[in-house]
């Protein structure tokens, strides 16, 4: 079992018995910025303020993702699919990154302004899709679905305006082909 804690070090337990094989520093200092955490082959991705990769035997660091542009992915770390982690980001941008070596496989501006976060991307097939909310007025939010081999974008929802809080909330949750998501109203 991998755990983060609150303090910045990544813990391996094990499941049989609780003993602490390892635990190491993230390098991350102050507030704890995410909490997230994905398996990839041999490797533990954490998701802090940017992505890091703990080989999952020694614990030892690997690589460290810090996108050229954007920045934040690490809360919004998602889904692994083919060595491939999936990561939103606190300034608008989805992320695929190579689980393997900590290089950017393609970005896609979700919103080319910046004002927006994106959050835990979700696969479905060939597809990527993300929910986010928009800051900048008119504020709002919905979903995106992006092709999962380039970041091209297939389709955008935006949730219906009613009210002032169609920001994001939760999901979203695919099921068959029925993507769940919920809004702030």
């Amino acid at each position: 079992v991998f755990a983060l804690t609150a303090d910045h070090q990544l813990l391996k337990v094990s499941l049989a018995d609780g003993s602490e094989h390892w635990r190491v520093e993230t390098g991350e200092q102050g507030v704890t910025h995410g909490t997230a955490l994905a398996l990839a082959a041999g490797s533990v991705l954490v998701g802090e303020y940017d992505i890091m990769a703990i080989d999952r035997t020694t614990g030892r660091r690997q690589w460290t993702f810090v996108p050229r542009t954007g920045y934040a992915p690490g809360p919004y770390l998602g889904d692994v699919h083919q060595d491939v982690a999936f990561a939103g980001s606190a300034s608008g941008h989805l992320y695929a990154v190579d689980a393997r070596t900590g290089r950017a496989e393609w970005t896609a501006a979700v919103d080319p302004e910046g004002d927006s976060t994106v959050y835990w991307p979700r696969l479905d097939g060939t597809t990527v899709i993300a929910g986010f909310t928009r800051h900048a007025a008119p504020s709002g939010g919905g979903l995106v679905a992006l092709d999962i081999a380039d970041g091209r974008e297939r389709w955008r929802f935006d949730f219906p305006g009613r009210t002032i809080s169609t920001h994001m909330t939760g999901g979203p949750v695919v099921a068959g082909d029925v993507v769940l998501a919920a809004s702030g109203d």
